[in-house]
């Protein structure tokens, strides 16, 4: 990851990546202090339960500083079913959707 952070900031006009080495609040914290921080995005997590707590705290995070996150579904998991009916169907439907074409 570091060879490609460092090829990204050569090759940026004005814009420089730093890495963050920290648990996420940590990090979150610390860029909070330097920068006004707006807006996040993310893909969603779907993992064990320390993630999903994890997930839980940045988002008490996020709402108390007032900062938008922007979460994306990455794979056919669908987080928060009550069960499993009709999940094969969503996941047919979402896989085989358009891929997104973010202006960048």
């Amino acid at each position: 990851m570091r060879e490609s952070v460092d090829d990204m900031n050569q090759n940026q006009q004005g814009a420089h990546v730093n890495l963050i080495y920290a648990e996420a609040l940590e990090a979150f914290e610390s860029i909070r202090r330097s920068y006004k921080i707006k807006g996040v995005y993310s893909h969603e997590e779907t993992g064990i339960l320390k993630s999903y707590e994890r997930d839980k705290d940045v988002a008490s995070w996020l709402k108390l500083h007032k900062v938008q996150w922007n979460e994306f579904q990455s794979n056919g998991v669908v987080r928060g079913r009550k069960n499993r009916q009709r999940w094969g169907v969503g996941w047919t439907e979402f896989m085989e959707r358009p891929l997104d074409k973010p202006e960048v």
